[in-house]
C-alpha cells in the first residue's frame, strides 16, 4: 500500500488547528501537528518527512516566513492560511497559495492535492 503524503499543519489556534487536523486526515493524508510555533515547527521537519504544508501566516507573534524559507529550499510545497492581508508576504511567494481564514475546506482539499501532485510529478524526492 502507497505510503499516504504528510502534511505538516502550522496554526497557533489550537482549536482551528485541530479543526484542519481531523479536515485533512479525512481527506486521506498523514498529518504532522498541529504545531504552534516556528521552533516546533522547524523541529517537525527536522524529525519527520514532510510532503507539503498548512502554514498559518501569523503565529502569536511571529510570521511564519522563516518555516516558508525552510519549506522552500527543501522543495516541500505549502499553502498559507491567513486572516492577515496577502501584502504582508515578500514577493519571493507571489506564486504560493494563500487561503483566506475561515477556510473554506473543499478549496484547502483541491489545494492539497493541486500541490502533492505538482511535487509528486517533479519527481522530487526527500530523505526523512
Amino acid at each position: 500500500m502507497p505510503q499516504r503524503p504528510n502534511i505538516l499543519i502550522v496554526e497557533d489556534e489550537l482549536m482551528v488547528g485541530l479543526h484542519l487536523k481531523v479536515e485533512v486526515e479525512s481527506f486521506g493524508y498523514a498529518v504532522t501537528g498541529p504545531v504552534s510555533s516556528v521552533e516546533g515547527a522547524m523541529a517537525a521537519l527536522d524529525q519527520e518527512n514532510i510532503d507539503a504544508a498548512v502554514l498559518d501566516l501569523q503565529l502569536y507573534d511571529e510570521l511564519s516566513l522563516s518555516i516558508a524559507q525552510a519549506l522552500w529550499q527543501r522543495g516541500v510545497p505549502f499553502v498559507f492560511v491567513t486572516g492577515l492581508g496577502v501584502g504582508t508576504l515578500p514577493e519571493t511567494y507571489d506564486k504560493v497559495r494563500i487561503l483566506r481564514k475561515p477556510v473554506d475546506f473543499r478549496q484547502l482539499k483541491r489545494t492539497l492535492a493541486e500541490i502533492c501532485k505538482v511535487q509528486t510529478e517533479a519527481g522530487e524526492t526527500k530523505s526523512a
